[in-house]
């Protein structure tokens, strides 16, 4: 409780990113009635109004502090049914805040860091939660399709590769049938996916190291085989990345002669011609 307190009532006055600290009880009303008001017109875009206090303070350059001059008992909600009205008022009142004008001239405004802590103290706890849930989503999802591939590989083995391969061409086909609805409904871009991408990387490694560590329970759990199927497209995905500069690299004249002199470096510092080494030794009846 003193780490709370020390860091919401103390800090956050250094930090000049809070626009209210809970429900006032004590509001200075003729200051704010000429700082763009208390509330406004309207109750249901503007539900939070405390917040939209600050919002209009902080823009017209004030500051929002704490100080505390008395102190007033206030009862707490132990019901679910209270709980979950309070939860409800406090998600409208920050849908409303990202569809209003006060979030992006402030975003517009702020340097860096006090646009970091101005996000994490008003809308961003929720974006951040609706990412993390779909995250989530989307990583069950790679895993049932790894689960999926390497039941296959068991199933069909090297007796109905055919098989296996319909089995891989439905997967794909069901990949881009899903990648064309998200293009077409979603408006997503291709900067979107790699930023995906670049996102999901750090996580997959996450899970092949949690995997590694707890291999006796995953093997119980029967998902050795996704850990497997998931460390195999890191390979692949980490060969592209590699090999991929080099051989589009490789096919200029400039960029091939210093290849094949840095490849086979030792070939010609012992006075061979390469051509010799990949044509094979001739028969000596032939020469």
């Amino acid at each position: 409780m003193l780490c709370f307190y020390v860091y919401n009532s103390l800090l956050q006055d250094e930090y000049r990113v809070r626009f209210h600290y809970g429900h006032p009880d004590i509001f200075d009303r003729l200051f704010h009635i000429t700082r763009g008001g208390i509330s406004k017109a309207s109750k249901t875009i503007n539900l939070s109004e405390d917040i939209f206090s600050g919002f209009n303070s902080t823009m017209r350059e004030g500051n929002v502090t704490h100080h505390e001059y008395m102190q007033v008992g206030k009862g707490r909600d132990v019901g679910m049914n209270q709980i979950s009205s309070f939860e409800a008022k406090v998600a409208n009142g920050n849908g409303e805040q990202t569809l209003s004008r006060d979030i992006y001239r402030l975003g517009r405004r702020f340097d860096f860091y006090r646009m970091l802590s101005f996000y994490f103290t008003t809308v961003g706890f929720y974006f951040s939660s609706m990412v993390y849930g779909l995250s989530w989503l989307v990583m069950l999802s790679v895993l049932v399709v790894l689960k999926m591939v390497s039941i296959g590989r068991q199933k069909f083995g090297t007796d109905l590769q055919l098989m296996f391969r319909i089995l891989k061409g439905l997967l794909f086909l069901g990949f881009v049938s899903v990648m064309a609805v998200l293009f077409v409904v979603c408006n997503l871009t291709i900067s979107d996916v790699f930023a995906s991408i670049l996102g999901f990387m750090p996580t997959g490694w996450c899970i092949l190291l949690i995997g590694q560590a707890c291999s006796p329970l995953v093997k119980k759990a029967m998902l050795w085989d996704s850990i497997m199927e998931l460390g195999r497209s890191y390979e692949n995905l980490m060969g592209l990345v590699l090999f991929l500069p080099i051989g589009l690299l490789s096919w200029f004249p400039f960029v091939s002669e210093f290849q094949t002199r840095l490849l086979f470096n030792q070939a010609f510092s012992r006075g061979l011609q390469i051509s010799r080494i990949l044509a094979g030794q001739k028969d000596i009846g032939e020469e």
